[in-house]
């Protein structure tokens, strides 16, 4: 067994690779959950006059949802990677209609709304351990251990880039509205 923190052969070796079929399931993500929750009104209301059918609908939409998982399929702090997926939406409708019909024609008329708000972050996290575990495969040089030994050797104490929290964040907002 490799011990944990150990940065994995590059190039792979598929001597080593795993039946994942009967691999034990290693995960380091700290809250990794999924959760979902969808809340939905719709009135409806529809009333006949002598001359034409009247119909009213309101509607209200709330979505929440939040993703987080591990996306290096280890426990091995070398290789940590995880994915977050945050999303809101809360939408409002309402429609007002008119139909009738006649001998000639049969027509609709009508007014409605519509507006929505929506928010999601896609966040991936990873730790300096990590980064340094991909530099060193990609480049040949792990980024942040050599500057740890370059500190070292330049005398310089208590430099220890290692094992830091690295988050990247995309925000997107939006507002829609029709009228």
């Amino acid at each position: 067994a490799t011990p944990a923190g150990t940065p994995p052969p590059f190039p792979a070796d598929p001597n080593r690779y795993l039946d994942p079929t009967r691999a034990p399931l290693l995960n380091d993500v700290a809250g990794d959950r999924e959760k979902r929750d969808y809340d939905g009104l719709t009135l409806r209301i529809e009333h006949s006059l002598p001359w034409a059918e009247f119909t009213s609908t309101t509607a209200y939409r709330h979505f929440s949802s939040l993703n987080r998982q591990d996306n290096d399929g280890s426990n091995n702090p070398a290789v940590y990677l995880s994915t977050t997926n945050v999303e809101g939406n809360r939408s409002v409708q309402q429609e007002f209609r008119l139909t009738g019909k006649s001998a000639t024609a049969h027509w609709l008329a009508g007014v409605s709304f519509y507006d929505e708000r929506a928010a999601q972050s896609a966040l991936a996290d990873a730790t300096t351990t990590s980064l340094d575990t991909l530099s060193g495969n990609l480049l040949g040089t792990p980024l942040f251990s050599t500057v740890n030994q370059l500190a070292a050797a330049a005398g310089v104490a208590g430099i220890d880039l290692l094992s830091l929290p690295w988050q990247e964040r995309m925000s997107n907002v939006a507002r829609n509205r029709a009228q």
